[in-house]
């Protein structure tokens, strides 16, 4: 009997082995023929240990000689044949779907009530028998020792080649653009595991963007929204599962590490495309088997969420760059028309410099500098050439980086095919996303659009936003201009089209300022609105070649931020300074990481150099002078009092002051020394 009994016992045990191996397999935990050996194997002996310690235990506490134990557990035994239809895809018509999906749970529960019957039935024969020796529970218990053990090798050996047949994210990260941002990504297959090792600290958060492949077909169809988990490897990990929803541009999740307090060391990412059960989730075992689904993902990146309190050491920073932006157009520094009302309230509220000077008469160059804090001689972006930024060279973006801020610009760079800040550029250096993209019929208010739905998706971080804008250098007569200066001309002079356009950019602007400093009061924001050139006219009102004029290099540099005293600084500055005096006022010390002086430190420095041509011409400007010199063979200087440049009157005294024109040509002279050749510190 107990011969017939160790038959139906293997004969169940296969049959119980072969249907938890084709159930999980239709949930995609079998990702091949081997692997579903293993899991196959694996439940048969789990199972036959647990009928066998069943017997074990029968044996000790009901011994019995009687032959009717185990030809009733050979019946619960043979119970399994009611797997059997499942097992050969037999199809029952059943009444309802829901019995449909459930038809396993019905298989298993038709076997559990047939087997649970002849349990008992075996039970009682046990108690009811003729009393027999307890040593025989000893042999059952070996097997069913024996028979665990198999299990626990099958199971280990299936996991192990499990996890090394899951697909694997793809080391490499790539650029892809998606709507008109850019971003490091990598293609990422459903159910791959992306692992993550960080070092976390307090108010730490990881942020992740996913959105849809560029190029999808019948096997990869765009998703609407995917499920993204995240599981913290630590002594108190946690998971989170997340709904995100793949709309147009990429989508953003953010995952706060304070559940798992900072001895969280690394993550691991995993998506699918329908949510997961919870008896997956608790098994802590997901799927192996992938789909053709594929999805981009951005990060994780680790990013430093806000603290509560309004003095916190380190502040967000909202750079903005209006290409064209003059001083002597904006109303609260002197222009008679009412051009520039928020930005008014910028300068009434914070610190403004209206005698900041450009490094050249270009836009890039400008640009370029204030990203890097070096000058055109050393990024090379002067004139026609726009790069690429060469390598060592550190930009705003990448100190933000490594400091923990969320990143991102919105250069228009490719706007009219002018190709200045695009990725190519280098300009993209540690921004997590950058748009290069321009509509000139809608405009630089499109581009304050989306910077502002950023900013707004990133109030809880710290956050670096780079906003350049060039409405003003794409001067074109456009009902969006109207009233302005510009209503009733068929042909408007330039500067009334300009004055125009700067009042409309002004309106554009002036919500994005106000949520700024509404930020403020929970998240401390140094808002920074500055040009990286300036713009000229002539008399009549018409454009002028760009060259070192006053009005070309002088632009205004406005900075908004709780706890700056108001005030106007008439001081000649340098643009080159820029990013050292954003790092200050962030909390970032620049010394050591970028170059340049903070001006709002106690050094002085009044000299702004400048320079344009072929052959190079430089330009230096001090509080009393304005010295221009011509490099060459034969080089032409001149020589300006500032007074007389501010009044009106470009008047040449250079024969008349040689002390000085000596005085400032050695300034220059060292400067070209310094950077001409190679670069300086």
């Amino acid at each position: 009997m107990i011969a017939l009994y160790v038959l139906s016992l293997g004969a169940s045990a296969a049959i119980f082995g072969l249907f938890a191996r084709q159930v999980l397999g239709g949930q995609g935990y079998v990702p091949g023929f081997m692997q579903g050996v293993l899991l196959a194997g694996a439940v048969a002996s789990a199972y036959a240990g647990v009928q066998l310690l069943y017997m074990a235990l029968l044996r000790f506490i009901a011994p019995t000689r009687a032959r009717s134990v185990p030809i009733a557990e050979g019946l619960s035994q043979l119970s399994a044949v009611v797997l059997v239809p499942h097992l050969l895809h037999v199809t029952i018509p059943w009444p309802d779907p829901i019995l449909h999906r459930a038809g396993p749970l019905i298989y298993i529960a038709g076997f559990a009530f047939i087997h649970c019957f002849f349990k008992l039935m075996s039970f009682f024969a046990g108690v009811k028998g003729l009393p027999g020796p307890r040593l025989g529970a000893l042999g059952w218990a070996a097997a069913s020792a024996l028979s665990f053990l198999a299990a626990f090798s099958g199971f280990h050996a299936w996991l192990r080649q499990s996890e090394e047949a899951r697909p694997k994210a793809p080391e490499s990260v790539q650029i892809y653009r998606v709507g008109d941002a850019y971003a490091p990504a990598r293609v990422m297959p459903e159910r791959a595991v992306l692992a993550y090792s960080f070092t976390a600290f307090p108010d730490a958060c990881l942020t992740l963007r996913l959105a849809n492949v560029p190029e999808v077909d019948e096997e990869n169809p765009p998703l609407d929204d995917v499920y993204v988990a995240v599981t913290m490897e630590a002594a108190e990990g946690f998971e989170v599962t997340e709904r995100v929803r793949l709309k147009e541009g990429w989508a953003e999740l953010r995952v706060p590490l304070d559940a798992g307090g900072e001895g969280i060391r690394e993550c691991r990412v995993v998506w699918s495309a329908t949510k997961e059960p919870r008896w997956r989730r608790l098994i802590g075992i997901r799927p192996m088997v992938s789909s053709h689904r594929r999805v981009l993902l951005s990060g994780p990146f680790l990013h430093e969420c806000r603290g509560d309190e309004a003095d916190a050491v380190q502040r967000s920073v909202v750079l903005i760059m209006v290409d064209g932006l003059a001083a002597g157009h904006i109303s609260g520094l002197g222009c008679k028309r009412e051009t520039t009302p928020a930005m008014d309230r910028v300068i009434r509220h914070g610190t403004a410099y209206p005698n900041m000077f450009a490094p050249a008469p270009e836009a890039s160059a400008g640009l370029m500098t204030a990203l890097t804090g070096r000058n055109p001689l050393m990024h090379g972006f002067l004139g026609d050439a726009h790069g690429p930024l060469p390598e060592g060279l550190t930009t705003l973006g990448e100190v933000m980086s490594e400091r923990h801020y969320a990143t991102a610009a919105f250069t228009e760079g490719e706007a009219g095919g002018l190709g200045d800040l695009t990725l190519r550029s280098g300009a993209g250096r540690g921004f997590e996303l950058f748009d290069a993209a321009y509509d000139s019929n809608a405009g630089s208010a499109a581009t304050v659009g989306r910077a502002r739905r950023w900013l707004e998706a990133n109030e809880d971080v710290k956050c670096f936003l780079f906003l350049r804008l060039r409405e003003l250098a794409d001067l074109t007569s456009r009902e969006r201009y109207v009233p302005g200066w510009v209503e009733g001309q068929e042909s408007p002079r330039a500067v009334d089209l300009y004055d125009s356009a700067l009042k409309y950019l002004d309106r554009q602007l002036g919500p994005l300022i106000k949520e700024v400093r509404d930020r403020s009061a929970q998240n401390p924001t140094c808002l920074l609105l500055t040009a990286p050139c300036g713009h000229a006219f002539s008399p009549g009102g018409g454009d002028v070649t760009p060259g070192l004029s006053e009005e070309w290099l002088r632009v205004p540099a406005l900075f908004q931020m709780p706890g700056l005293a108001p005030g106007v600084r008439r001081e000649p500055a340098a643009l080159e300074d820029l990013p050292a005096t954003l790092l200050s006022l962030a909390g970032i010390d620049p010394s050591g990481v970028i170059q340049g002086r903070s001006l709002f430190g106690t050094s002085t420095d009044p000299a702004a150099i400048s320079m344009c041509g072929s052959p190079l011409t430089l330009s230096i400007r001090t509080e009393e002078w304005r010295y221009t010199w011509e490099t060459g063979a034969v080089g032409r200087v001149a020589l300006h009092r500032v007074d007389d440049l501010v009044k009106g009157r470009v008047r040449n005294v250079a024969s008349q002051h040689p002390e000085a024109v000596g005085e400032l040509q050695a300034q220059l002279d060292e400067y070209l020394a310094r950077y001409a050749v190679g670069g300086g510190e």
